[in-house]
């Protein structure tokens, strides 16, 4: 899973998101679901832990 944060007024586009992951990505590595996020929370005492508040899309 990854967790994307869109910048304002931008569409959540799943075959550029696609693309990018399938160029970058050995297929090991590539998500299966994007969370599409409002922001990006990190925790003090977990600096990696993020809160998820959006549903998640599946770009597969």
């Amino acid at each position: 899973m990854a967790a994307i944060v869109l910048k304002p007024a931008q569409p959540f586009n799943k075959e550029r998101i696609h693309k990018h992951v399938v160029d970058l990505l050995p297929s090991y590595a590539q998500p299966h679901f994007v969370r599409i996020m409002d922001e990006v929370i990190n925790l003090k005492p977990f600096p990696n832990m993020i809160i998820v508040r959006y549903s998640t899309v599946k770009i597969s």
